[in-house]
């Protein structure tokens, strides 16, 4: 064989043997999935939140984030590093609601705007370094999907419906709200909390009923009840179907009533613990 041949010989064995190099370098270099193509594949079994007109599906992934795809594929991603709970869709169909929580209790509330197509995390970032407190207060102690209200456990209410919120308190990046109740009405809150934790710390924090208008105006404080955000803190609390009594449990077991109307507060009962 000359040269000439030898050479052509080559080059017909190289252009035959490209097309399976390509496919062995396409198996051995499979490139790494990104956080949203994890989170799409497993919207699959994640996905089980539709909104009210059935167009958009929520998925909350836990150690991966939340999620929110339309009939069509599209996608949005809020990614995260612990567990992910999911709050609901508004009435009307255009914000999905989560809440992220870290291994120490840190929350932050996630809104997904299925209308402009983005996702926000109300509040921003949270002004302590030291994560490990559980100072970060952002997160939904309490959700009116009808009237797209939000309340933040930092204080702030949200209005969705106007874009507008309002500081109960005066620093947010200070406050605790650790319970908060809505009435029958839809007019006045019922919350525990405190403008400022104690260093910090929302256990450490002793926290005061306070009720206001679902606007935020007239905050009231009810100093006699004031507990402990630990121990014995308030765990429940409701409203009576007239809107003059609120009810609530605190952690120990005891049971309390207290009567917006005369101010006073009555023991109701307690949880019997003996054998």
């Amino acid at each position: 064989m000359n040269k000439k041949d030898l050479l052509l010989s080559i080059c017909i064995v190289g252009i035959l043997a490209m097309p399976f190099v390509a496919m062995s370098a396409q198996f051995f270099m499979k490139p790494e999935p990104t956080a949203t193509a994890v989170a799409t594949a497993a919207l699959a079994e994640a996905c089980t939140h539709w909104s009210p007109d059935g167009r958009y599906c929520a998925g909350k992934l836990d150690f991966q984030g939340a999620i929110v795809q339309t009939e069509d594929g599209r996608t949005l991603f809020s990614p995260w590093v612990k567990w992910t709970t999911f709050q609901g869709w508004t009435a009307d169909g255009r914000y999905a609601l989560f809440d992220h929580t870290d291994q120490y209790g840190n929350r932050r509330g996630v809104l997904f705007d299925v209308e402009n197509w983005t996702v926000s995390q109300p509040g921003g970032d949270c002004a302590y370094p030291g994560r490990m407190s559980a100072s970060c207060r952002f997160g939904f102690e309490l959700v009116d999907l009808e009237n797209r209200k939000v309340l933040q456990g930092s204080g702030t209410l949200y209005d969705l419906q106007t874009g507008s919120h309002i500081n109960l308190f005066p620093d947010p990046q200070k406050a605790i709200v650790v319970l908060a109740s809505l009435s029958p009405d839809n007019t006045k809150l019922a919350l525990f909390g405190a403008p400022e934790m104690s260093n910090g710390y929302p256990l450490a924090t002793a926290v005061t009923l306070y009720i206001a208008n679902i606007d935020g105006t007239g905050l009231t404080a009810v100093p006699e009840l004031s507990f402990s955000a630990d121990e014995p803190g308030p765990t429940t609390m409701a409203w009576s179907e007239d809107g003059q009594t609120i009810l609530f449990r605190l952690s120990d077991g005891l049971v309390y009533q207290y009567n917006l109307h005369n101010g006073q507060l009555e023991h109701l009962t307690a949880v019997d613990d003996s054998p």
